[in-house]
């Protein structure tokens, strides 16, 4: 029997198109019983499994120490810990669970071996002698926190700088100026020039408003400090600060520093040698 080129064409077809379907659903059946992606998941985390570990570790605790340090803060702000200490204990927190943070991850991976540490003692080592005036500044606000030749609030004068306290830091202290100017002085700087505390003298610093000079007129400037200087005593005439220049001339003010029950006695004493005739 003869068959045509046409009847073997749609006998072939018959045969064939049942295959693809059933490999496809062969394929998807090996992929739901995960034979087809489990060797090789398998493969990948042996190899990087470590790796995204480690990763994992160091982006946890990063985010564990930022929450800790807030945590820490907050409990301080309830306790009886001095103020000042507050904000170095809680900034404290965050440097030491990272270090932590990072030895873990190093475990993880295996390279926390003696070599690995002896490298980074020396990378340590390096790190503290590039920053060595930077650790410097912290090592001198460690010892003003520990030995507190002032406190939040005092006025000071030090490193060519008068002002209220206004923050202590581990590297700087912020002063406030009476115009509310803020000056921050380094820590090595306080400790290393002579420091005087207004607050615990017992004095008191007080601005005096004196009647106005012509303006422009040194001699009549130099000859108002002489007269203050004798009428308060002093060893030497007194700084003038040019506070305004109106048109009635020079408006300077004079700053006083004394106790509470000699103060009206000096401004009393300074304004009359203000308005005292020159000469």
């Amino acid at each position: 029997m003869s068959r045509s080129p046409l009847g073997l064409g749609a006998l072939g077809a018959a045969l064939l198109l049942p295959r693809p379907a059933a490999a496809a659903d062969g394929l998807l059946a090996r992929w739901l019983a995960g034979e087809a992606w489990a060797a090789p998941l398998d493969t990948t985390l042996h190899r990087f499994g470590p790796w995204l570990q480690a990763g994992l570790i160091l982006l946890i605790g990063g985010w564990l120490a930022r929450r800790a340090r807030g945590l820490v803060a907050l409990t301080l702000q309830r306790s009886r810990v001095d103020p000042v200490l507050r904000p170095a204990l809680a900034d404290a927190v965050v440097p030491l669970l990272q270090l932590g943070a990072l030895f873990a991850a190093l475990a993880r991976l295996g390279l926390l071996t003696d070599g690995v540490l002896t490298l980074l003692g020396l990378l340590l080592l390096a790190l503290a002698l590039s920053l060595r005036d930077t650790l410097g500044q912290a090592a001198a606000g460690a010892l003003l926190l520990s030995q507190r030749p002032f406190n939040l609030g005092d006025e000071i004068t030090a490193a060519g700088v008068r002002g209220e306290v206004d923050a202590i830091g581990l590297w700087s202290t912020r002063l406030r100026a009476a115009n509310g100017a803020l000056s921050h002085v380094p820590n090595r700087a306080l400790m290393a020039a002579p420091l005087h505390n207004h607050s615990r003298s017992g004095l008191q610093r007080s601005r005096l408003r004196l009647p106005p000079l012509p303006p422009g007129d040194a001699e009549a400037e130099a000859a108002l400090r002489a007269r203050l200087a004798g009428a308060l005593a002093l060893p030497s005439p007194p700084a003038l600060w040019l506070v305004e220049i109106n048109e009635q001339g020079d408006h300077f003010e004079l700053e006083l520093d004394a106790s509470t029950s000699e103060l009206p006695r000096l401004r009393d004493l300074a304004l009359r040698a203000a308005r005292a005739p020159a000469g």
